[in-house]
Parts: structure tokens; sequence; C-alpha cells
């Protein structure tokens, strides 16, 4: 994914938060490394061929602007992802649809939460337990401000845009690659034996 859109490469943060039963930090680093270098090697080249001929603006001068003026162009990202979630202007199909799917990843996320809950929890030991689900939520939302941005950058005058207006150009396909993180929140690293840290599913 990180090879056809640079967006989706957040991805690979997740190899980092395995347990070192499952893979080390020597593997992670390397994965990380290796999956960085086969990306730019695959999308910079064609980000300098082909990149600007797309774009529907001076996607320099966006830059210049966005770097200009960061706390409002981090507000219209938010704005924008906010707006994405409204599921403005889609069919109603589309709409029932990520209801349906939003629904049983959350029942499926409760009842995993549920096999695993032992009483008395603190915060730190429930984080610790569902990492995977807080790392898939900030892998999701990293994703999208990123594909958000891209298509700010590319697809829409800045310098022009009001102050609440959103970006134009978004489609809701650009988000079926993250769909996938979301199943980390049914992953649950147990150590209630006092063993080396593995996945329970």
């Amino acid at each position: 994914m990180a090879c056809e859109k640079l967006p989706y490469a957040f991805v690979a943060v997740a190899v980092l938060f395995l347990p070192s039963a499952v893979m080390t930090v020597r593997r992670k680093l390397e994965f990380v490394g290796i999956a960085a270098v086969l990306t730019g090697a695959l999308y910079l080249p064609w980000s300098v061929l082909f990149g600007s001929s797309l774009a529907q603006v001076d996607v320099s001068h966006n830059v210049s602007v966005a770097l200009s003026h960061p706390i409002l162009t981090i507000g219209k990202i938010v704005h924008s992802m906010l707006f994405l979630g409204t599921f403005a202007y889609l069919p109603t199909w589309y709409v029932a649809m990520a209801a349906v799917l939003g629904l049983v990843w959350l029942a499926a996320v409760a009842y995993t939460v549920k096999q695993h809950w032992t009483g008395q929890v603190t915060l730190a030991s429930w984080a610790g337990r569902h990492r995977f689900l807080v790392l898939g939520l900030v892998i999701a939302a990293a994703e999208i401000a990123a594909f958000v941005l891209f298509v700010g950058l590319t697809w829409n005058d800045l310098a022009s845009m009001s102050r609440f207006e959103v970006f134009e150009g978004i489609q809701g396909r650009y988000a079926l690659p993250i769909l996938p993180v979301f199943l980390l929140g049914l992953v649950v690293v147990d150590n209630r034996n006092g063993r080396q840290p593995a996945l329970a599913h």
C-alpha cells in the first residue's frame, strides 16, 4: 500500500509495536527500513515524473501557503476529516454499508475487550493489553489526515479557500485501503502468566 500511495505508509509503524516474541527489535527496524527504501525507490521517481502533471493547482505554491499558515492548514485538514465522516452527498447504500461495517467492528471489539476483562484494570494496563486497538485508531487517523492533505495540496487552491471551507476532490475509495487496519483492534497482548508477551489472537 505504501508503494501505491505514500499516505498509506503509516501502516508500517504497526510493526514497531509487535511483542518481542513475535518480532525482535532488530527485525522491526530492518522491516521498516526495507519498506522505507522500497517506498522511496518506487514512489519518488513517479512523483518527480508524473506527480505535478496530475495536480490541478500549483503544488509548490500550496506548500508555501501551508507552511506559512500551519495552524490554519491543520484546521482545514481536521475539518475535512470530520466532513468525510458525515457521509455528505454519498449514496444511501454506501452510508448503509459503512454503518453495518462500523457496527460489526464495534461489536467485535466490545466482545474482545469483554473476553479479556479481569475486573480491576488500570488505564495503563488496559492500554498495554489493547495497544493494537489504540494503535489502529492512531494509524487510521494519520493515514486519513495524510491523504486529505495530499488532496488539499494537489486539487485545491489554499490561498483562495475560506477559513472553514473543506477540501474538494476527496473520494470514499481513498479510505478503503485503511479498513484492514481496524482489525488491529481485535489483537490482544496477553502477559498475565508473567511470560514473554505474545499475541493472544
